[in-house]
């Protein structure tokens, strides 16, 4: 496992979070073992994602109607590297939203033998 390449994923999943989140709200991280795995969850307070625009999430320019609450600017390419470093590493990766109640971007990794 390569832990930079790890770091890298959530970092970039914690940005988005905050990218796509208002002001003052909060952005939660949880951890738990599930059987063989680590599941990694960033939560948000944020916009949401229409339920129809979930499967661009992890392509190539994939981007959605949802836009930067601080007028950053977004390639659609972050998440489709994140998928690609995270499948390298034998795991898998997804995200869950409501639209208007935020969104929680998911990964998990086998645990090491």
């Amino acid at each position: 496992m390569d832990p930079d390449r790890i770091n890298q994923v959530l970092s970039n999943l914690i940005a988005n979070a905050i990218k796509y989140s208002f002001p003052n709200t909060v952005i939660t991280l949880c951890a738990r073992v599930m059987g063989d795995e680590v599941a990694i969850a960033v939560q948000d307070q944020g916009q949401g994602i229409p339920a129809s625009e979930l499967p661009k999430m992890f392509t190539e320019f994939g981007k959605t109607s949802v836009r930067p609450t601080g007028g950053e600017k977004s390639i659609g390419l972050g998440l489709a590297i994140v998928k690609r470093m995270v499948e390298a590493h034998g795991g898998r990766i997804w995200v869950e939203s409501v639209e208007g109640r935020g969104a929680t971007s998911s990964f998990s990794m086998p645990l090491a033998s």
